[in-house]
This record gives structure tokens, C-alpha cells and sequence, in this order.
């Protein structure tokens, strides 16, 4: 817990405005011998007066922690919209229905190159539905041929009511 690493400047500060919830690291044990360790380091400073995730750490058997997982962006919403896993590949997400779910999830492309695809840009998306936000998710799949694309479209109080993935093989 952040109270847990006095002297680290963003847990002191989280601590001080009593955000002393989130776990920073875990450890599991058996018979007292370490078993596996997870450690989540935040950003300083706060990004949008939000506390966020910037690396993910994992080791097994008391090995040292290695990077897993990087945050590299968040909207104004505390959403993810950039990541790089431990394979070193970029992945983005972009946000529909006022932000609320994801509408695409794009790998081997960053935020900007994909964000500069699409019309009116991502608050441009965010009142479409069905065909119509489909139709402006399109142009990343033309626009970015190397990507592998993933869209996903919604009904509000039933969830999921399309996936269409890379190969343009769109399930309902």
C-alpha cells in the first residue's frame, strides 16, 4: 500500500490526500518462501489529478521483478489508451459511447498514428453506434494495413453485440 514506501514522493503524496487503497506490491508465499512478487508503480506526477498506473512488475521464485507491462497513455478519463506489453509491441485502445467502452483495440500501432485515422478524432466517435461508428473505425484498418485491428460495438443495458477482428470476420 503506499504508506507501505515512505520517501517515494508520489506514495507520500497518495498517502497524504488518503488514497491508501491501491496495492503497490504482492507477494505470495508458501511456506514462507516467496512464490511469486507483483509490484505497480504510479505515475508522478498525477495525470488528471488521478493517481495511474505507469509499469507493471512480475518475478516468480524470488527472481528479480522484470517489466511486464507499460501504460504509456490515458484520456481524460483515466482510460487506457496505450500500452506496451513485455514483447516490446505497442497496443491502443480507443473509447467509445462517451468513453465508457472500448470500441477498438489496435496492436503494432501507436495512439497518434491511429487517433489521426479517424474522423473528427476520438471525440469525434463518441455519439456513433452500430454501422455508423463501424464505418469511422474502418479507415484504421485501411489506413494501417501491418495492424492487427479489433472493433467492438454495444447496446446499452445488453453489452457486447459485435467483435469484428483482423481478418474483417465480424461475429454477433
Amino acid at each position: 500500500y503506499p504508506n507501505d514506501f515512505p520517501g517515494v514522493t508520489v506514495y507520500d503524496e497518495m498517502t497524504v490526500k488518503n488514497i491508501i487503497a491501491p496495492v503497490i506490491t504482492a507477494k505470495s508465499l508458501n511456506s514462507g518462501v516467496e512464490v511469486s512478487f507483483a509490484r505497480s508503480n504510479y505515475t508522478q506526477p498525477p495525470v488528471n489529478n488521478n493517481y495511474l498506473i505507469s509499469t507493471i512488475e512480475k518475478s516468480e521464485a524470488g527472481n528479480t521483478p522484470e517489466l511486464i507491462g507499460e501504460i504509456l497513455t490515458y484520456d481524460a478519463n483515466s482510460n487506457i489508451c496505450e500500452y506496451r506489453g513485455k514483447d516490446g509491441v505497442t497496443n491502443c485502445i480507443i473509447w467509445g459511447y462517451n468513453y465508457m467502452y472500448p470500441v477498438a483495440k489496435i496492436t503494432g500501432a501507436n495512439y497518434a498514428s491511429v487517433t489521426a485515422l479517424i474522423p473528427g478524432d476520438v471525440a469525434g466517435i463518441q455519439s456513433l453506434d452500430g454501422t455508423a461508428l463501424l464505418g469511422a473505425l474502418h479507415n484504421i484498418r485501411t489506413g494501417l494495413p501491418d495492424a492487427i485491428v479489433t472493433t467492438y460495438t454495444y447496446k446499452h443495458l445488453t453489452g457486447v453485440t459485435s467483435i469484428t477482428d483482423h481478418g474483417n470476420r465480424k461475429t454477433t
